[in-house]
């Protein structure tokens, strides 16, 4: 015959399980932790990865514009023009500026220039509708305190490469740092 457990006996199990409780509740409360520090790192990197493929589109955009009026390029219309969306001051490239357009406009449409019909004749005219169409595209689509130029390497001429830049504050670690893009061309000689 079984022996009947004691009562007293089963009142000293019931405070175990209650730790037991509070324990995983811990271990459970530190993988949440975990996963939305993770999705953080996550969002933040996709921060980047976006700002990164607009400085490529930006700067292609540009260099595009620029192959279309090859003689405003020649000639150095574009040679050191920026446009700038905030504070510019600690980028790399601020100093090479010569011209800098920095006034995000509230009227978009007044900015812009139809240049297809007769209003752009001269190659500088061009040059001004684009960096006006550029400003409009940096001021919508980049992150505050972004600097985009057109700059001359090396010695400024008909043939000099031209390095288009995009530069812009990232955030990294709870940190800002400074970002760029930029592609080089050399503008081709009309075939004769």
């Amino acid at each position: 015959m079984r022996e009947p457990i004691a009562i007293c006996a089963i009142k000293r199990q019931h405070a175990f399980t209650l730790l037991e409780s509070l324990v995983a509740l811990l271990v459970f409360s530190a993988g949440i932790l975990g996963i939305a520090a993770m999705q953080v790192s996550g969002m933040r990197f996709t921060q980047s990865a976006q700002n990164l493929s607009v400085g490529v589109i930006l700067a292609e955009d540009m260099a595009d514009r620029m192959r279309a009026n090859l003689d405003g390029t020649r000639a150095g219309a574009y040679d050191n023009q920026c446009v700038c969306k905030g504070s510019c001051e600690s980028s790399a490239y601020y100093s090479a500026c010569e011209s800098i357009s920095s006034t995000c406009p509230s009227d978009i449409s007044a900015v812009t220039r139809n240049c297809y019909g007769s209003e752009c004749t001269t190659p500088s005219a061009i040059m001004a509708a684009d960096m006006s169409a550029w400003l409009v595209a940096v001021c919508q689509a980049t992150p505050p305190d972004t600097l985009a130029g057109v700059f001359c390497t090396g010695a400024c001429g008909e043939s000099a490469n031209r390095s288009i830049t995009v530069s812009w504050v990232d955030l990294e670690d709870s940190t800002t740092s400074s970002r760029d893009f930029s592609i080089s061309f050399q503008p081709s000689k009309p075939k004769d």
